[in-house]
């Protein structure tokens, strides 16, 4: 299982974020994991988990936050991620990650670092 992933059921509707297809997302059984990209209106908001938007996922941080390198296909891109691996990424490098403050719907998370603070 990812730790930083949603499931949806397949008879649900939910924008996946512009240009984001099937080959996005694993199937297993009736649900479709998703693996946290930005949806269709921008704003990391869908659930309570994936609350914190990346501008640019850093190529370290599936490593860094202990998950199997789901990241590699995603480095660069906008991505929706756990708070929690938020917090862990940026308590073990010691710095701030590129963070869409309008984006993002757990502002106390990223706030308590420091960040969108104004």
């Amino acid at each position: 299982t990812l730790c930083c992933s949603a499931v949806l059921s397949t008879a649900g509707k939910q924008h996946l974020g512009k240009g984001k297809s099937a080959s996005n997302r694993l199937w297993s059984g009736s649900n479709v994991t998703v693996n946290g990209p930005v949806p269709f209106l921008g704003t990391c908001d869908t659930d309570e988990i994936h609350c914190v938007k990346v501008n640019s996922l850093p190529s370290d941080f599936c490593t860094v936050t202990g998950q199997f390198n789901w990241c590699a296909d995603h480095v660069g891109e906008a991505w929706c991620i756990c708070g929690w691996a938020y917090t862990r990424y940026t308590d073990a490098k010691g710095t701030s990650l590129n963070i869409d403050c309008d984006g993002t719907a757990c502002l106390p998370t990223v706030q308590a670092k420091g960040q969108c603070t104004s």
